[in-house]
């Protein structure tokens, strides 16, 4: 509670180990019984699980606008790019909301023709994988959407102090994501 951490899984869809970095904020924390959102970051090309939430020693501004805000509104700012550094942000009514980031790559091991692959956050294309009718690569094709709706989420609402259902849950991405 209060810092970026990671969490590694096995994940069937994807054929291997994955990881996630998530973010409970103190307001979440198990002991308070509540059930807060969750908000699924999903990186953009190139990155992975840890491009959006960053790691526990330098958190990036999603982590940092659950609890601040710049100084001066960017809309409001003749120069919103100068408010963009989260170490010069003040403090605001905390957000309860919980972050979770997935890694949205083929995983070492795993299914796909090779590992740290993009997903495009797609299920790939059974026709070029084991089985299909125009094989290249000699495992099941990775189900990267079917991994996100079927077991990280509900591993996700097992685990953290979330809502559950779509009404308690949110998805934004950069670039790819």
């Amino acid at each position: 509670v209060g810092v970026v951490s990671c969490e590694r899984e096995r994940a069937g869809d994807l054929g291997g180990v994955t990881a996630f970095s998530y973010f409970v904020p103190p307001g979440c924390a198990p002991r308070s019984h509540r059930r807060c959102p969750t908000l699924y970051l999903l990186h953009g090309f190139g990155g992975d699980y840890t491009s959006m939430l960053g790691t526990r020693r330098n958190p990036t501004a999603w982590v940092a606008a659950l609890s601040h805000q710049p100084k001066v509104a960017p809309q409001r700012s003749t120069r919103p790019w100068t408010e963009s550094d989260p170490r010069q942000w003040k403090p605001a009514r905390p957000l309860d909301v919980v972050l979770i980031a997935p890694d949205g790559r083929t995983v070492p091991g795993g299914d796909g023709p090779a590992p740290l692959l993009e997903s495009f956050w797609t299920d790939w294309n059974p026709r070029y994988a084991r089985g299909g009718d125009d094989q290249r690569y000699d495992t099941p094709a990775p189900r990267f959407a079917s991994y996100l709706l079927h077991e990280l989420i509900p591993d996700v609402q097992r685990r953290f102090p979330v809502g559950r259902g779509r009404d308690h849950r949110a998805l934004v991405g950069t670039s790819l994501g």
